[in-house]
C-alpha cells in the first residue's frame, strides 16, 4: 500500500518520531484520512502532509517530511 500512498499508523509513528498513540488521536480527531482495506486501515499520506504543513512548524516535526 506504500506505493499507492498509504501508510500505516506505525509508520507515520516512526517517520515523525511520536509515539503511535499520538497518530491514533490524529486519525481519531480527523486530522488525517483513514481508508479500510480488507480490514486494514491505512493513513493516507497526503493527509499526513497537509497536517504537517499547518501544525508541523509548531510541533517541530515538518522538516525532511518527503511528499
Amino acid at each position: 500500500m506504500r506505493e499507492k500512498g498509504f501508510v500505516l499508523c506505525t509508520d507515520v509513528a516512526e517517520r515523525l518520531g511520536v509515539n503511535k498513540g499520538t497518530v491514533y488521536r490524529w486519525v481519531r480527531d480527523g486530522r488525517l484520512r483513514t481508508v479500510n482495506f480488507s480490514g486494514v486501515h491505512y493513513i493516507e499520506w497526503s493527509s499526513v502532509v497537509a497536517m504537517l504543513e499547518q501544525v508541523g512548524p509548531i510541533l517541530g516535526i515538518n522538516a525532511g517530511v518527503p511528499r
